[in-house]
C-alpha cells in the first residue's frame, strides 16, 4: 500500500515534469542535459576540449531550437500546405448537385448509350449527344466537373447557373 503511494507519486511528478517539457519544447534538451551529466561523471568532459566544445554547441543548438519551437506554437505559425497537383473529385451528394445533375447523367453503359449512331439524311452516321457525368470538386464545392467520354469540363456555380471555366482533353 506504502509502495503502491510512493509508485502513483514519481509518476506523478515524472508527467508533471514531462508537461512542462513538452509545453516549452525542451524535451531534446533534457535528453542532451542528461547526456552532458553522464559525460561529466564519467570524466569524459575532463579528458579533452574537443568533447566539451562539442557538447556546448549541441546544448546550445537545443535550446534555440526550443525556443524556436516554442514560438511557432504560442503564434500559431504554420506552413502553409503545398498544392495538391491534381484536382480531388467526389460524386455530387448535396441537393443543388443532385438537381443539376440527375436531369443529364448518363448513366454507366457508356458504351451503349454514348456510341448510339444516328443516320442524317445524307447518310452519314453522326454519334448521339453524349450526356456527361457531373462530379463535385472537393477542394471547392463551387466548382463541378463534367465527365465526357473524350474530356473534363469545368464549371463554376453561379447566381446565374453554371459558367464555363475550362476543357480538359482526355489522352
Amino acid at each position: 500500500m506504502f509502495l503502491e503511494k510512493i509508485k502513483n507519486a514519481i509518476v506523478a511528478i515524472l508527467k508533471g515534469i514531462y508537461s512542462l517539457l513538452s509545453l516549452l519544447n525542451l524535451q531534446f534538451t533534457a535528453i542532451v542535459a542528461l547526456i552532458g551529466v553522464v559525460l561529466h561523471f564519467t570524466g569524459v568532459m575532463d579528458k579533452g576540449g574537443a568533447v566539451l566544445l562539442i557538447y556546448c554547441v549541441v546544448f546550445i543548438a537545443s535550446i534555440v531550437l526550443a525556443v524556436l519551437l516554442t514560438f511557432k506554437k504560442i503564434f500559431n505559425i504554420e506552413k502553409k500546405p503545398k498544392e495538391k497537383s491534381k484536382v480531388q473529385i467526389v460524386k455530387g451528394q448535396n441537393e443543388t448537385e443532385q438537381q443539376i445533375a440527375q436531369p443529364q447523367v448518363a448513366s454507366n453503359k457508356v458504351a451503349d448509350e454514348n456510341q448510339l449512331q444516328n443516320q442524317n439524311a445524307t447518310g452519314y452516321s453522326v454519334l448521339a449527344e453524349e450526356k456527361p457525368v457531373y462530379y463535385q470538386v472537393k477542394q471547392n464545392k463551387n466548382y463541378i466537373m463534367a465527365e465526357y467520354s473524350d474530356r473534363y469540363e469545368l464549371y463554376l456555380k453561379t447566381a446565374k447557373g453554371l459558367k464555363k471555366i475550362r476543357t480538359d482533353y482526355k489522352n
